[in-house]
């Protein structure tokens, strides 16, 4: 029982280091994150009479390379506002309030992976915890099985 149980804990460990996240946003580029996709800020100006209701606004800002939640930018301040763009689907395009008071194009660039549910390591350990236990408690109900024949 005592190596099984070291490893089943190898198992953990080795799940858990193993579950780093694929950032999809090219960091090089100006972006920001709207509802989970990453957009890639462009210097394409939207006049006003195309500009829809507001979406959303950057919640955080950084510059440096990491995995961040929400909508968050590398190039926009905290509190810029998102806009729908009238004609256009959110999941192409949007426009981007700069501080100036213009509004730019941001285009969709794919889903970013810090926005799932899955990429917290927290989430996995949780889950490889739950597996693990579940492996050892089934092992022990049948070594027990074997004990009462």
């Amino acid at each position: 029982m005592k190596k099984w149980t070291t490893v089943f804990l190898l198992a953990f460990v080795l799940l858990c280091c193993g579950s780093s996240s694929n950032v999809f946003a090219d960091w090089n580029s100006r972006f920001v994150v709207y509802d989970g996709g990453s957009y890639t800020v462009t210097d394409a100006k939207v006049t006003e009479d195309r500009i829809g209701k507001k979406i959303g606004k950057v919640t955080h800002y950084s510059d440096r390379e990491d995995t961040y939640r929400g909508n968050f930018s590398n190039t926009m301040p905290k509190g810029t506002a998102y806009y729908a763009i009238i004609g256009e689907n959110t999941r192409d395009t949007i426009a981007v309030q700069t501080p100036e008071g213009d509004y730019i194009a941001a285009v969709y660039d794919g889903r970013y992976a810090g926005a799932g549910p899955w990429t917290s390591v927290y989430v996995w350990m949780g889950a490889a915890a739950v597996v693990v236990l579940a492996i050892i408690a089934a092992m022990r109900g049948a070594n027990s099985k074997q004990k009462a024949r």
